[in-house]
């Protein structure tokens, strides 16, 4: 091979190489680029607002704001992320307390079924957002007056140790009749918290219901001296009520037109005062004695008298002082009336 072959080949060969070098210089740009044009994108996906919008929800739960907690949450729940499975679960946890704490139950009850959905990436266990769950339709239920169909729930809500809601199962056993039930999980309940001037009237009404005027009254008298004004009307109704029950309505009398008097709006509570009025205010010379309750006596004597008169009236017609003439009489209802009209001097319109 001549030299200037030689120097072909070298030639070629260089041009090869460096059409080589270029080619994966330019396959690796393009790699580069792809592969930051897709980091950019992962990038913009992971990084939102959906932390800060977290956050901010948190500090309004934690303030007691609970309604403007649940939009900041809703809110975060809408900023997309990748890989954010398990904050949306914390979320959707915040979100569903929020709401339960709102008495919106149904909502509640949907946001924790949201969480579970996030392939339970939350701290918080599956079976406990299970109970969570029940327990918010539960009490949807009761807010709907669907009392015997949430009782059970209650119950084992109870059992698992979720104290707060035995009032519930004692409202529930209540409505149902059930007044040994209702006072297991009044006492379940006050052994555990104490008592609320709720609790006293509930109490009361368990044993007026059973008859014992006397133990009620004391209830009520500690619920009244309670400061707790949340359910202090209730018990000073349920005050008259058992001193009614237990007839002395001279005190009754007095709390009742006590109670008429600054709750005027209340129409039972009216109608029990115009009740003990009539038990008390008794009209000594009532307009009509036949009509006369209070008095037997005089409405007995009425009576003697007119079985007298009858008697008297008998005697006479035996007697001959009175004398058939013969004539069959007809009774009708037109006939009556007009007698009574002429003699009352009204005139048929």
């Amino acid at each position: 091979m001549s030299q200037t072959d030689i120097k072909k080949s070298r030639s070629k060969r260089l041009q090869t190489a460096r059409r080589r070098r270029k080619n994966l210089f330019i396959a690796n740009a393009i790699l580069y680029a792809l592969l930051i044009f897709v980091l950019l994108i992962v990038a913009s996906h992971m990084k939102s607002d959906k932390k800060a919008l977290r956050n901010e929800g948190v500090e309004l739960y934690q303030q007691g704001s609970y309604k403007e907690a649940a939009v900041k949450f809703d809110e975060a729940l809408k900023e997309k992320q990748w890989f954010s499975g398990k904050l949306n679960a914390d979320i959707c946890l915040y979100r569903a307390d929020c709401l339960s704490k709102t008495e919106d139950y149904a909502g509640a009850a949907r946001a924790y079924r949201a969480a579970l959905d996030y392939k339970y990436g939350s701290f918080m266990k599956k079976s406990r957002i299970e109970e969570l769950i029940d327990i918010n339709e539960a009490l949807y239920k009761y807010s709907c007056g669907e009392y015997n169909s949430c009782l059970d729930a209650f119950v084992k809500a109870v059992d698992n140790g979720y104290d707060e809601l035995s009032i519930y199962a004692a409202l529930c056993f209540d409505k149902k009749g059930d007044l040994n039930g209702m006072k297991k999980y009044i006492d379940h309940y006050i052994e555990k918290f104490g008592y609320t001037s709720f609790l006293y009237y509930q109490t009361a009404v368990y044993y007026i219901k059973n008859g014992d005027t006397g133990t009620a009254e004391g209830y009520i008298d500690s619920g009244l001296a309670l400061n707790d004004d949340s359910h202090r009307r209730q018990l000073e109704y349920l005050k008259i009520a058992a001193l009614k029950n237990a007839r002395d309505f001279k005190e009754a009398y007095k709390l009742a037109k006590d109670y008429a008097d600054r709750y005027p709006d209340d129409e039972e509570g009216r109608r029990v005062y115009e009740y003990l009025d009539t038990r008390v205010n008794v009209d000594p010379e009532p307009i009509n004695n036949i009509y006369d309750l209070y008095y037997e006596e005089d409405f007995m004597n009425i009576y003697e008298d007119e079985e007298h008169e009858s008697a008297s009236e008998e005697s006479e017609s035996e007697s001959g002082e009175w004398e058939d003439d013969g004539t069959d009489y007809e009774y009708s209802e037109e006939d009556s009336w007009e007698d009574y009209s002429d003699e009352a001097g009204y005139e048929e319109e």
